[in-house]
């Protein structure tokens, strides 16, 4: 359907600038569309379409089609009664689009429908606005047809949006002579210093992303380079286990310090899985992450979650803690070490 924005010109008789249609030679434009687009309906009816492979020039040929671009451009600035207007043919142009895509007679016929009708539409509109009396171009304009087009925007035309207006703010500060974007048929793309600010931009992003990219594919080397892993801030060497962070722990608890003791069984747990190869310690996994690892045996999991739970209480949520907190979490650790033992030697005994 046609969009129409109003630009309020002075009532009267005024030469046409270059580019712009009285009311008449766009309805004769409009009409010669539709001439072309039914002439190919009745070719796609008389025509063998049986070839493999079909091919839309067949009935709508190179030159028709560059016609209907021609005779549909995106916007057209059409003289009313009422002073200026810019028709925009987007959707008629997407349609048309689609149609010389066409990849079989189906499709095309389905395109072709859909182009006439709006055409007939459109005609009729335009058939009124001639016959009209200028107190009843106001009425006509304000049919749904001739309404600014929806919010439809992607993504990249609010990201083409904010550019430009960057663009201008920077013209504005360094005082420089930039091209207008007041014609509102000009297609600001076309701008070279638009086109030379998106590529500096991307070019900036694509220079920080490789940089962050850079940065962590680096990062892990440096830290393991002597065998050692930082898990929750607590270096781990090579040849670190289970027991000497248990160890860990209850000289922890002999000084009441009752955090540090809870942490050291939570990774003590997590070293004897590592051991069993049952889970692999990641310095770049959470907690979570590591619970959802052994998620798949409930028996594991269910005493994980407890000795986790307890963990980020005492550790991430600066809880004090006590003996009683500390002794649990040892029973979670002793409950989760057992199901890992049970599951490792019961395939030795069948």
């Amino acid at each position: 359907m046609l969009c129409v924005w109003l630009c309020r010109c002075e009532a009267g008789e005024v030469p046409l600038p270059a580019g712009e249609l009285s009311l008449d030679a766009y309805r004769i434009q409009i009409a010669r569309a539709q001439e072309l687009l039914h002439a190919a309906q009745t070719a796609l009816t008389t025509t063998d379409n049986n070839d493999t492979p079909w091919r839309v020039e067949k009935v709508l040929s190179p030159a028709a089609q560059e016609e209907l671009r021609r005779l549909l451009p995106e916007r057209t600035p059409v003289a009313m009664p009422t002073g200026m207007v810019i028709v925009n043919n987007q959707t008629l142009r997407a349609g048309l689009e689609a149609l010389c895509a066409s990849q079989d007679p189906a499709a095309m016929g389905v395109h072709l429908r859909y182009l006439t009708t709006q055409l007939d539409i459109v005609q009729a509109h335009l058939s009124a606005a001639l016959n009209a009396e200028p107190a009843d171009i106001q009425a006509i304009l304000a049919r749904e047809a001739f309404q600014p087009l929806k919010n439809t925007k992607t993504p990249l035309q609010y990201l083409q949006e904010w550019l430009i207006k960057l663009i201008d703010k920077i013209f504005d500060k360094l005082r420089l002579r930039r091209p207008s974007l007041s014609d509102p048929t000009a297609n600001p793309w076309a701008q070279w210093w638009v086109q030379f600010g998106l590529w500096f931009v991307l070019a900036l992003l694509f220079g920080w992303v490789s940089v962050e990219v850079v940065r962590r594919v680096r990062r892990r080397p440096a830290v393991e380079a002597d065998g050692v892993r930082i898990m929750f801030s607590e270096p781990v060497t090579p040849d670190l286990d289970a027991a000497t962070l248990l160890a860990q722990a209850q000289a922890a608890a002999a000084a009441n310090d009752w955090r540090q003791a809870v942490r050291k069984v939570y990774l003590a747990l997590l070293l004897d899985l590592d051991k069993r190869n049952t889970v692999s310690l990641n310095p770049a996994w959470t907690n979570r992450e590591y619970l959802e690892a052994v998620r798949t045996q409930p028996a594991l999991y269910s005493a994980m979650r407890e000795l986790t739970n307890c963990f980020d209480v005492l550790w991430y949520g600066q809880h004090p803690g006590d003996r009683e907190s500390y002794e649990q979490c040892l029973s979670y650790y002793h409950a989760a070490q057992a199901v890992v033992s049970q599951a490792i030697v019961s395939p030795a005994d069948t």
